[in-house]
């Protein structure tokens, strides 16, 4: 018998795999082909269909990261979630100073964001869903 919160986790993850596959989708099409929508500025509208690969890369992981991230609130595992963001927005503020350079760089840091807390949140839902498996404290697998 598989553990009921493993089993809704699997789920959440189909649907915001599902989700994040849309975004990605519409968001490139909507960048590369209906810039018009939002701006008349040709360079925009350029730059807006250039960045579209990595954007939609950002957007795909999102709901992904929001996700595991309601995950973690909803285990009230809020010292983990305070420690990881500060991490996390360290990093996403240093490579925004120092190695961002254009608005490339801005998606490239965003997805780089997004990465870091898939991996941040993903490895502790899979840890606390395993510790709920084999029967532990949340406490004792941390």
């Amino acid at each position: 018998v598989e553990n009921p919160a493993r089993t809704l986790l699997k789920r959440l993850t189909v649907i915001s795999c599902l989700s994040g596959l849309a975004n990605c989708i519409l968001g490139r099409l909507i960048a590369r082909y209906a810039g018009g929508i939002f701006t008349s500025d040709a360079n925009l509208i350029r730059l807006m269909a250039h960045i579209s690969p990595f954007m939609g890369l950002a957007l795909s992981l999102h709901p992904l990261t929001m996700a595991l991230e309601g995950s973690i609130i909803a285990a009230n595992d809020a010292m983990y979630l305070v420690g990881t963001y500060g991490l996390t927005l360290a990093v996403l503020l240093a490579q925004l100073k120092f190695a961002c350079k254009d608005f490339l760089g801005v998606w490239h840091t965003l997805l780089l964001f997004q990465m870091l807390r898939i991996s941040q949140f993903g490895i502790r839902v899979w840890k606390k869903t395993a510790s709920k498996d084999t029967g532990a404290r949340p406490n004792e697998t941390s």
